[in-house]
């Protein structure tokens, strides 16, 4: 896993870019326990501004996910947007949500600062609700599990519940 930091005292005063080549590790929402590896690239701004550090901008995330219709493994590509607030001098009784309205606040003197946490977060955020394939993914036979994509299958489709039948025909 090759972290993000932020070294506070190497900054050039003013704007500068901090190139995103790293992979981080995050859990998997479909199977407790495991972890996706998420690879980021491209280039963030930062722009020092004496007593606050803005880093922000949108970067590539790759992950390998599985379809939520037919649980094929593929990769996920999106483009995730980042603001982070580091505050290098907050003062006493100070809100940090106020500083930085939607954008993460880090409160940090000097060091390193590690950028992970709010990039997985914005990572997750960009994500579908629904992860798909593709956008016709016809998903598996409820029946047989037979992939629908690849091949159709023989099993016979059932009536639909008489319950139901009201709903049919206002369709009709």
């Amino acid at each position: 896993m090759i972290a993000v930091e932020l070294i506070l005292e190497r900054l050039a005063r003013g704007r500068s870019r901090l190139p995103l080549d790293a992979e981080l590790q995050r859990e998997d929402p479909s199977e407790e326990g495991e972890t996706i590896e998420v690879r980021l690239s491209g280039e963030l701004t930062v722009d020092d501004m004496d007593q606050r550090i803005l880093v922000h901008g949108s970067f590539e995330a790759r992950q390998m996910v599985h379809c939520d219709r037919c649980a094929r493994e593929f990769e996920l590509v999106t483009t995730p947007e980042i603001e982070v607030m580091i505050l290098k001098n907050p003062t006493r009784g100070e809100d940090p949500q106020d500083e930085g309205g939607d954008a993460w606040v880090i409160h940090q003197r000097s060091g390193v600062v590690s950028l992970d946490e709010p990039l997985l977060e914005a990572v997750i955020l960009a994500d579908p609700q629904k992860i798909l394939c593709r956008d016709d993914c016809k998903g598996l036979c409820p029946r047989c599990g037979c992939d629908l994509n690849v091949s159709s299958c023989d099993c016979v489709i059932e009536e639909l519940d008489p319950r139901w039948s009201a709903l049919k025909e206002l369709k009709e």
